[in-house]
């Protein structure tokens, strides 16, 4: 099963900013989302005038990254892997995560 969530957004206007989080990074998949919309603010992470959690269930989000990276690892076998993709709206920001680690960040406003 893929789970799909595209908006006439993605499609229609390029990112402005765009991260890749590593298959199998130390770092949580969260974190990748921080710094991409920290990209799209020109500021720091730690100066971000918003909090994650409060748009999305973080925990969540990295767990289905792991679980999906866990999948797609040989052990799994072949065919293991599925293609995902999630968006989200934080601020005046719709950020779209995909299985394989993009994380791209669109104005809504």
């Amino acid at each position: 099963m893929a789970i799909r969530t595209s908006t006439p957004l993605e499609r229609e206007s390029p990112p402005v900013a765009e991260r890749r989080h590593p298959t199998g990074a130390d770092d949580p998949l969260s974190r990748t989302v921080y710094g991409a919309l920290a990209d799209a603010e020109g500021v720091d992470p730690t100066d971000l005038d918003f909090e994650l959690y409060r748009d999305v269930d973080v925990d969540a989000l990295d767990a289905l990254f792991r679980h999906a990276s866990d999948r797609g690892s040989p052990a799994a076998g072949p065919g293991a892997r599925e293609g995902w993709s999630f968006s989200f709206g934080v601020g005046d920001y719709r950020v779209a995560v995909e299985s394989d680690g993009r994380v791209a960040v669109y104005e809504t406003a």
